[in-house]
């Protein structure tokens, strides 16, 4: 997991291209635009989805896992708590506890999970 502000993004440009062109859409995110919604930034391989929730009461959550994907969460306002752990200990409500606020970003790499998942998430990935 990389744990980090959008302003430090450069950073990991040459981890792989895809960071390089996702951070550069999320710099285009503000508070009005895009709407919600699915948003191709490489066609199927690079992709983002534009959300607005609510953060649920942990009880309501569930685990959310990283198998094939990369997964970039930017934090446009709001504060978010999150606990991340290994697949093969996973367990509740152990896990390393993190806390995220406006301008951060979370980017989950596969074999992770985190309890709770991201604001509003309530499934689980395969």
């Amino acid at each position: 997991m990389i744990l980090d502000t959008l302003d430090q993004s450069h950073r990991y440009h040459a981890l792989s291209s895809r960071f390089e062109k996702s951070f550069a859409f999320l710099r285009k995110v503000t508070a009005d635009t895009p709407p919600p919604g699915r948003y191709e930034i490489d066609g199927e391989d690079i992709y983002a989805f534009v959300q607005q929730h609510r953060t649920k009461p942990v009880a309501e959550r569930v685990y959310e896992s990283h198998r094939k994907y990369i997964d970039i969460q930017y934090m446009l306002r709001g504060r978010s708590t999150s606990r991340r752990m290994p697949r093969c200990t996973l367990s509740f409500p152990t896990g390393c506890r993190w806390r995220c606020g406006p301008g951060s970003t979370r980017s989950f790499i596969p074999t992770m999970h985190t309890f709770p998942p991201a604001p509003g998430v309530n499934r689980r990935r395969s």
